[in-house]
């Protein structure tokens, strides 16, 4: 690694006489820009996933604080069958009703399949008592901060390491060209053997 980083540290300024091409030196240009940019990056994308985890966290802990269960009691029957394989849980989407702060609230709950009307299932409600997700889990909100700094460092660089290889390509399919012209030039118009 040590001679190929020499060698590309050479060729962006080479000395005098030197037979490294216009290409050559490009190429090795966009080589050290891809290195520069994946160091630079890492702090960048440590910062972004950092500012991200703590937004999370922020999230989780204020749905902790006013999201609250309560029980509501299905007014229709989940009409889906029970799975046959035991191992799976078979689920319907109800309408059931619930009592929050004295005011009776309707709407669709998740019910177990072939569930008779008058079922019981916790639900959760917002400080008004409407429906509402389950809170994130901190430690779920705990993982988006270097889960974000992970793809957020792992994209940049496949989006410049596609940058460089397409760059490379063009500058190799160059240098064939002229190789083909110099060479067709040089034989001329002999015939091949």
């Amino acid at each position: 690694m040590h001679g190929r980083l020499s060698l590309t540290l050479r060729l962006l300024r080479p000395p005098p006489g030197s037979v490294a091409r216009g290409s050559d030196r490009l190429e090795a240009a966009l080589m050290v820009g891809l290195a520069v940019l994946a160091v630079v990056l890492v702090p960048l994308a440590c910062w972004l996933g950092a500012r991200t985890g703590e937004q999370q966290v922020a999230l989780a802990q204020q749905q902790a604080r006013e999201l609250r269960t309560t029980t509501a009691t299905t007014v229709d029957a989940a009409d889906h069958e029970a799975a046959v394989d035991p191992g799976i849980r078979a689920v319907d989407v109800v309408t059931a009703t619930w009592t929050w702060a004295g005011e009776v609230h309707r709407g669709r709950v998740v019910a177990d399949a072939g569930a008779p009307a008058g079922t019981h299932v916790d639900i959760w409600v917002d400080s008004e008592g409407n429906r509402s997700a389950p809170p994130i889990p901190v430690a779920d909100a705990a993982t988006a901060g270097p889960s974000v700094a992970v793809f957020t460092w792992v994209s940049a660089m496949m989006l410049a390491g596609t940058g460089v290889a397409i760059g490379t390509g063009v500058l190799n399919r160059r240098r064939d060209e002229q190789w083909t012209r110099a060479l067709a030039g040089l034989l001329g118009d002999a015939p091949a053997r």
